[in-house]
């Protein structure tokens, strides 16, 4: 009897547990669908599982529903062939709590003729003729310029600018893409020394290496927050940038920052400059030929400073290195080349007072070790 009584007791304050408060999330409530069929994907964190439902036939839910915590709606919607974009929503409740739900809208666009053309502005009031012709997922109908303006006509939506599309095309001042465009391929822009300016799609993922390395007069660039990916040395010799704008810009806008790896640096009309701090790595060439950069403070932050991070930095006079610890340091960070051989540039490295011997004897820092000197403000 008395064990009866024991389990009695239990069991009614397991029922008198405090019910909890039903919540839904959603990352974002607004999906802008592209006209072609496609699959998308949205976050949902719920505190009691949930459902998921729409009555709308050109969209069908892969997953009707969810665990607790955090995962995710996938749903795949069919191409839109008509002259009108269409909306339609999806409704998320929490299970057993009807009365508690989010509405997730789905926009999806038309085929538009834009998608089917490239403009440009050139130097010379010439045609800019690409250096791949087949580099953009598309045939080239027509390329004609007039007074300096010009338009590249396909016969399909431009999907991507190919790996080279661009490449030494010296006489292209500024291009505009259409939202068609998902890719820049490696080297897409290489080396067109008098490239201006560029109109990016607003649904671009990828980057790819060295897309615009040596374009020396890009002066801005604003990447859309659909960038995933940035290839190796992107913006490689970029020196006549004034500002990274967009998805991974810094609040200075002075660079590009992903994952906490400062990628590249806009050296335009800059003596001097303080890295944020948060930064955990410089990357490599990441300061390339900031030719004007005479001191730069790099903050506690920092663990890493990658090859040739500082390289061509010609005027550099002072690094003020707040690290107490000395970050790992790679291949000529620090250097210029005399005659094709790389030397130190000859800047003094200010660490921490307490920090010195450290530093000149860190196996990676002794190339620098008699420019390296104690300041007692760091």
């Amino acid at each position: 009897m008395l064990i009866l009584a024991t389990v009695g007791i239990f069991t009614v304050a397991c029922n008198n547990e405090a019910p909890i408060t039903p919540t839904i999330r959603l990352e974002q409530d607004t999906v802008n669908a592209w006209y072609t069929a496609d699959t998308y994907t949205v976050n949902i964190k719920s505190n009691c599982g949930w459902e998921a439902t729409t009555n709308c036939e050109w969209i069908t839910l892969v997953d009707t529903e969810g665990a607790k915590g955090s995962c995710d709606l996938k749903f795949s919607v069919l191409e839109n062939k008509s002259s009108e974009e269409r909306t339609a929503t999806i409704t998320i409740y929490t299970k057993g709590y009807e009365d508690v739900f989010e509405i997730l809208t789905i926009n999806q666009t038309i085929l538009l003729d834009d998608y089917f053309k490239i403009t440009y502005t050139s130097t010379d009031n010439d045609i800019v003729t690409p250096y791949d012709a087949t580099a953009f997922g598309a045939e080239i109908v027509s390329n004609t310029c007039e007074n300096g303006i010009g338009t590249i006509l396909f016969d399909a939506p431009v999907t991507k600018v190919g790996d080279m599309a661009f490449c030494e095309c010296t006489n292209l001042k500024s291009i505009s893409l259409p939202n068609s465009v998902t890719e820049l391929g490696g080297w897409a822009f290489f080396c067109c020394f008098y490239f201006e300016e560029i109109g990016l799609s607003s649904r671009l993922k990828v980057i790819g290496d060295a897309a615009f390395s040596s374009c020396s007069e890009l002066k801005d660039i604003t990447l859309p927050q659909s960038v995933e990916y940035i290839g190796d040395s992107a913006f490689y010799g970029c020196s006549g940038m004034w500002g990274y704008f967009g998805k991974y810009a810094s609040e200075d806008n002075r660079c590009l920052v992903v994952d906490n790896v400062l990628r590249h640096f806009a050296p335009k009309g800059l003596d001097e400059y303080q890295i944020p701090d948060g930064i955990t790595t410089i990357a490599h060439d990441a300061f390339y030929e900031s030719i004007r950069l005479k001191k730069v403070i790099i903050p506690q932050s920092i663990t890493s400073i990658e090859e040739y991070a500082f390289y061509y930095c010609e005027s550099l006079k002072t690094v003020h290195c707040k690290p107490t610890t000395p970050p790992t340091l790679g291949t000529s960070a620090f250097d210029n080349s005399d005659d094709g051989k790389d030397k130190p540039i000859g800047c003094k490295i200010l660490v921490p007072n307490a920090s010195v011997e450290a530093y000149k004897s860190a196996s990676d820092w002794k190339r620098y070790q008699s420019y390296i000197q104690g300041d007692d403000k760091l």
